[in-house]
């Protein structure tokens, strides 16, 4: 009998580095302007995240927003993401 190989899943490690990713593209997205965001097809949770950053001053309390942010990047479209990431 042949057995057929299945994919593997990526590993705890690379899932942690493309989470980070996630978290530098959150962090360079807070600091553009609306004008600019307002050109990428983003939901409303990821657009209020976002907007919520600005009245937010603690480096921890911004550390714990950007991992929001990711993790609302992480339900958002693949080829905005990609792109995302792609342009900045």
């Amino acid at each position: 009998m042949i057995e057929l190989e299945s994919p593997q899943p990526p590993s705890k490690s690379q899932l942690k580095r493309d989470h980070k990713a996630l978290q530098m593209l959150a962090k360079r997205l807070c600091h553009l302007p609306q004008t600019e965001l307002a050109q990428w097809a983003l939901s409303d949770a990821t657009r209020a995240a976002l907007d919520e950053t600005a009245r937010l001053k603690d480096q921890r309390v911004l550390g714990r927003q950007y991992k929001w942010i990711a993790n609302c990047l992480l339900r958002e479209d693949a080829a905005t993401v990609q792109a995302l990431l792609n342009h900045y």
